[in-house]
Order: C-alpha cells, then sequence, then structure tokens
C-alpha cells in the first residue's frame, strides 16, 4: 500500500475502531457517582447477599431484645412492637439499621420520642461532626451529627453559606437552616450504627475482596449476554484497499475535489454508518439470516475465537454462596450452605457457629444501641437475649422421653426395669453422683427367667 492509500484509510480506521466500541453492546463496566451506588449495585445484583444479610439480621433478633427485668421486659417489648410516626414497628427499625450497616458500613438511627419512636437515616444523609481532642491529640471527638433533609445527599449540599434558623430551635429544639437542607443533632438523639465500630467512616463488607466480587459480576454479566446475543464473536471487518484512494491518473477538477477534507469525511461517516449496521446485523442475527456485505469491505472476514469463555469459569460460581458468606464474615451453616464432611452433629455445628459468628455481632450492634435507647426508655440497658444451646435443649428432650418411659414401666409394674432408666437418667445429668446399673439376670421385660 502507497503512502496515499495509508493516509486515505486512516480515518475510516480510526471511525471503525470507535464504531467497534459504541457496538459491542451493554457489557461494558459501569461508572458510579459515589462509594454507596456502587454498594448498592452490588447487593442488588451479586447472587445471596440480599440472602445473607436477611438471614444474618433474623439471627441476630432471633432470641428477641431485654433489660434483663422481667417487669421492664414487658414495658421493653410494648415500645419495641409499638409504632413509630411512620406506621412502622421500632422493632422493623432496628433491624433495618443493623441491616443497612451490614450493607453500607453504617446506618443513622434516629430518636424521636418515646411516643414517635424511632426513625432510620441511609448513610448518603449524614456525617459525623468532629472537632480535635484537646486533652491528648492526635484524635478527633465526635460532637453531633449534620443531618441532610434527603433532597441532596450529605456531600452535594453546599456548606459555605449557612443560616440556621433560630426560631426553628426555640420551637422545637432542633437546629436546621432556613432553607431547610440541613440539621444538627446530637449524640443523645442520634447514634451511628456501624459495621465497624471503632471508626465513624462506613467500611462496607462489600468494599473488600473486590477481586473476586469483580470476577462473579462478569461471569453472570457474561453469561446474561451471551444468552441475549447467541453472536459468532469478534469479527474483523476490512476496509477495501481502493476505498478512500485517489484514482490513478486523476486530472478534473471534479475527481480532484472528490478528495478534499469534506468528500472524505462523508465517505467516512457513509463507511461508519455501513458498519454499524453491519455489526448490528451479525449481532442480531440468527442462524438461518442472510446478511449481505457491500464492496467498501475486504472479501475476507476474520473470525478471532474466544480465549476465556464463561462457562470455563463455571466451577467459580459453584463457591459464589460460600464467598458471599465469609465476605460478611458469616459461618455458611447458618444460611444453609457449604458442605460438612464427615458424620457431625447438625446440632453441634449450629450451636458453634451461633456462639462464633452471632453472639458477637449482637454485642457489637447492641453496645452502639443501648446507651441512647436506654436513656430515653429509662432502663439500665437493653440487649439481645442469651441463645439457648440446641445440643442442651435436645438433650433436655431426651431426658424427659425417658423420664416418662421410666414412669410408663414403673406404673405397669416393672420396677427393677424402671429403675435402670431412672438410673441412666442420672449418669447423664451427673455421671459422678450415679451409681453403676444393676443388671438383673432373673427376669426379663417380661417377666421370663433367663437361661
Amino acid at each position: 500500500m502507497n503512502e496515499t492509500k495509508k493516509d486515505a484509510n486512516i480515518p475510516i480506521i480510526q471511525d471503525m475502531l470507535r464504531c467497534n466500541a459504541a457496538c459491542a453492546g451493554s457489557f461494558a463496566p459501569k461508572e458510579f457517582r459515589c462509594e454507596e451506588d456502587a454498594i448498592d449495585w452490588l447487593y442488588r445484583n451479586l447472587p445471596t447477599v440480599r440472602y445473607a444479610v436477611k438471614q444474618t439480621v433474623n439471627h441476630i433478633f432471633s432470641n428477641g431484645m431485654t433489660t434483663g427485668n422481667d417487669e421492664q421486659d414487658e414495658r421493653l417489648d410494648a415500645w419495641l412492637y409499638g409504632y413509630n410516626i411512620r406506621g412502622v414497628t421500632n422493632y422493623s427499625v432496628l433491624e433495618n439499621a443493623i441491616e443497612e450497616a451490614m450493607i453500607y458500613g453504617k446506618c443513622g438511627l434516629r430518636f424521636l420520642s418515646e411516643e414517635d419512636g424511632l426513625l432510620t437515616v441511609n448513610s448518603r444523609y449524614f456525617n459525623a461532626i468532629t472537632e480535635d481532642n484537646e486533652d491528648y491529640y492526635g484524635f478527633k471527638n465526635t460532637i453531633g451529627y449534620l443531618l441532610s433533609f434527603g433532597k441532596e445527599k450529605i456531600y452535594e449540599v453546599d456548606r459555605k453559606e449557612i443560616n440556621f434558623d433560630r426560631a426553628a430551635y426555640e420551637k422545637t429544639g432542633v437546629i436546621v437552616d432556613k432553607e431547610k437542607k440541613l440539621m444538627i443533632l446530637s449524640k443523645e438523639t442520634f447514634v451511628s450504627v456501624r459495621e465497624n465500630p471503632t471508626q465513624e467512616a462506613a467500611d462496607s463488607p462489600l468494599s473488600y475482596d473486590r477481586q473476586r466480587l469483580e470476577l462473579i459480576k462478569r461471569i453472570y454479566e457474561r453469561l446474561n449476554y451471551d444468552i441475549e446475543y447467541d453472536g459468532p464473536g469478534r469479527l474483523v471487518l476490512r476496509v477495501n484497499d481502493h476505498t478512500g484512494d485517489i484514482p490513478e491518473g486523476a486530472t478534473g477538477a471534479s475527481e480532484v475535489m472528490n478528495q478534499s477534507s469534506t468528500a472524505q469525511e462523508s465517505r467516512s461517516k457513509q463507511i461508519r454508518a455501513e458498519a454499524t449496521g453491519l455489526a448490528k446485523q451479525i449481532k442480531e442475527s440468527t442462524e438461518s439470516q442472510v446478511i449481505t456485505v457491500s464492496n467498501i469491505f475486504d472479501k475476507d472476514i476474520t473470525h478471532l475465537p474466544r480465549v476465556t469463555k464463561a462457562t470455563d469459569l463455571m466451577p467459580l460460581l459453584d463457591n459464589a454462596e460460600e464467598i458471599v458468606a465469609q465476605l460478611f464474615a458469616i459461618n455458611p451453616v447458618l444460611l444453609s450452605i457449604g458442605k460438612m464432611n464427615g458424620n457431625v452433629s447438625m446440632e453441634k455445628v449450629i450451636d458453634n457457629a451461633m456462639l462464633n459468628t452471632i453472639i458477637p455481632i449482637r454485642e457489637k450492634y447492641a453496645t452502639q444501641l443501648s446507651k441512647m435507647l436506654a436513656a430515653h426508655l429509662g432502663f439500665e440497658k437493653i440487649y439481645f437475649n442469651k441463645y439457648e444451646l440446641k445440643q442442651k435443649i435436645d438433650e433436655n428432650e431426651q431426658r424427659v422421653k425417658i423420664a416418662g418411659i421410666a414412669k410408663l414401666l414403673k406404673d405397669a409394674g416393672y420396677d427393677e426395669v424402671a429403675d435402670g432408666f431412672a438410673e441412666q437418667l442420672k449418669q447423664e445429668i451427673d455421671p459422678e453422683k450415679s451409681q453403676p446399673i444393676k443388671k438383673k439376670k432373673k427376669k426379663t421385660l417380661f417377666g421370663r427367667k433367663r437361661k
């Protein structure tokens, strides 16, 4: 190819490259305005995430909440199952606060009054107000919280000129600006429920392990794309060597004008339009469809097979649920997923998972909620009820069955056999105080003598 041909084809090739990106479909990296939007997308699209969060919250609240005093618990239950100003139970608001904290790293919880209850505030709409500690230095004290009214995200509100409304403060006790964009709340009426209580900033589990999450996301996207578009894959379309050339021996004014920049741009647009149409035809074609190619393209079309196929990565998707469980530090057995090897007691596995996973999570959130709630409701503290071990419950149920059998035998006149069951029960309850079970050789259960 001579220099004239090469120069004439460069803008055409550039246009086709731009067209290639535009014609490639919706399978492209997504851009998000902020971290919360990216996390929201992951929560709504990744498999098992919503299920894992919901199930974990269910486990956290599975034993209810208590003050440690039976009489006070009645008043606490009445408030928890009472309705807030929006007609939602305070119990549901607390569940939602922990759920959002698990997803986004933090969630605001606002106490209106004992009668009007609680409200949650999404992480996008509040920030902590801090000041330098002047006693120890090197860190900041949280002195309150700045909230957006919800019309704009907290980082989108212009704070250069804020005029607070003194009259509104004297009337309601809430510090708000005159334009009703921002408000300031104290730590007595607002708490930031955080996944990581050691820092004020949001620390979402979905911001970790991004490599595996991104891989799972892309595999599912690719599979969905392949199902929607059953196309041939990558195709290379070559522009005909003579497209855009100056004809040899051209001397006429019209022929020379035909090679002007305006004319070349016009031909370039025409080629780009044809390339776009052809790409769309191929992408949406079926097995029986006939596709025609104009003479602006070379006669040969090159097919580039895929190097990596989504189906080759299917084994990774088999572990996607366990990866999500690991992300939230939840034992997969609590989500009814994962594999167990060997002959193990399911009750022991669940007890171990609850004690080593859910109980620490309960304590983490209870310590954040207790101070504000207890102070407003008049309790010393509020925390989650103790978890009853399933293994112990099953053992007690078994003992009740044995005691019932012993009583039936006693009533039927089989005193010695009943005593044997009673002694067996003693050994299980307190092996040190029980006596060895004496075997009777004279009679069996049916009263017959043994030989």
